[in-house]
């Protein structure tokens, strides 16, 4: 019988920076998907590498962007930042490849969320 293996990524959906402080603007997504169009502008695919997404979601006529970054890799590689093709041929969602090379292998990456290059924080 072939094994099974659960690949696991993580998201930290956190404001610009560090650490989870609320900044100045907020904004209320109301359950409304983003949109993470294409594979983003960046490259690479080792832990620091980044990707920045323009208006993930409009809100209130305020454009938000996002800037992906990963921020480990614990048994796995990573095929593909964020293909447009696999494993769906649909660009608006952010889809890391991963090969996992053992148990419990998983990726963990930061977005971050701006507005006019500024950290605002999404809320709902």
């Amino acid at each position: 019988m072939a094994a099974r293996w659960l690949a696991t990524t993580t998201f930290m959906f956190i404001a610009a920076g560090a650490t989870s402080e609320a900044y100045a603007q907020s904004f209320n997504v109301a359950g409304q998907p983003l949109i993470f169009t294409g594979s983003g502008t960046g490259s690479g695919t080792t832990v620091g590498s980044t990707r920045d997404y323009a208006n993930v979601i409009t809100i209130a006529g305020s454009q938000i962007d996002a800037r992906v970054t990963l921020t480990g890799l614990t048994g796995a590689t990573l095929s593909s930042f964020d293909s447009t093709t696999n494993p769906y041929a649909e660009t608006a969602f952010f889809q890391p490849n991963l090969n996992i090379s053992s148990v419990g292998g998983h990726a963990t990456f930061l977005v971050e969320f701006f507005e006019d290059g500024q950290p605002v924080t999404l809320q709902n």
